[in-house]
């Protein structure tokens, strides 16, 4: 992943999902993500209890 990173960056492709669409269609980029691109949807982050927080948790609570 670093590999495509900096290559991305020393070729003037600084979007990941720019980067991202190249490994699907450049054989350079292909070459270093070792013929697999990486998924399309991000995955969620986990919240504090280790579980995919579905909504963000308020700031304040509500008055």
């Amino acid at each position: 992943m670093v590999r495509l990173l900096i290559y991305g960056y020393t070729t003037g492709v600084r979007s990941s999902r720019a980067i991202q669409r190249k490994c699907v269609d450049d054989v350079a980029f292909r070459s270093l993500a070792a013929d697999q691109a990486p998924p399309r949807t991000p995955r969620p982050h986990p919240g504090p209890s280790g579980k995919p927080s579905r909504l963000p948790t308020p700031l304040l609570p509500y008055a």
